[in-house]
């Protein structure tokens, strides 16, 4: 008795390879032509989420630093064009160079299947702006006439905030 084997796969949720249908069919043809034929239906889910790589690890940095989003990527079992999105959120800190960036990546194959990885990159301002254009210390004479405080020369310079205020306060010190 001749036996064939044919094998097909029938679509069962459009783009989830998940839904797909496995069709095995067997028939076996006897001399006179009668025919048995036998059919296994396999159905293949997919219930696995991507797998997210190169994710970057949380870190602390300078405001002047911060690093570049990553791009990480995702594979999957059954879906070889996975989708990977990000979503960037800034949370305040206790100034305006203070807060914390907080980046989640969200990968999702063709079945619906969701993977998710998060970054938390720590911003902090911790130098202090430069003064620039102080006058020297000087040596003045009992009686003698004082220059007047010369501000309009001095300028701060920061790394992270291009509006530094400047103030000024002047005492005298008993000696």
């Amino acid at each position: 008795v001749e036996v064939t084997f044919e094998e097909t796969t029938e679509n069962g949720l459009g783009d989830c390879a998940g839904g797909d249908v496995l069709i095995r069919t067997w028939r076996a043809i006897d001399d006179c032509g009668n025919v048995a034929e036998a059919v296994q239906r396999i159905a293949l889910t997919d219930d696995e989420a991507p797998v997210l790589a190169n994710v970057p690890n949380d870190e602390t940095v300078s405001c002047d630093n911060i690093p570049a989003a990553a791009t990480p990527s995702a594979t999957d079992n059954c879906d070889s064009n996975v989708s990977v999105t990000m979503e960037e959120q800034q949370n305040a800190g206790s100034c305006a160079n203070n807060y914390v960036l907080v980046r989640n990546w969200r990968a999702v194959d063709a079945c619906g299947n969701a993977a998710e990885a998060t970054q938390i990159i720590t911003v902090e301002d911790s130098t202090a702006p430069v003064l620039a254009g102080v006058p020297a210390d000087m040596i003045a004479g009992c009686g003698e006439a004082l220059p007047a405080p010369a501000t309009v020369n001095v300028t701060a310079i920061d790394n992270c905030d291009n509006d530094v205020r400047i103030t000024f306060a002047e005492t005298t010190e008993g000696g």
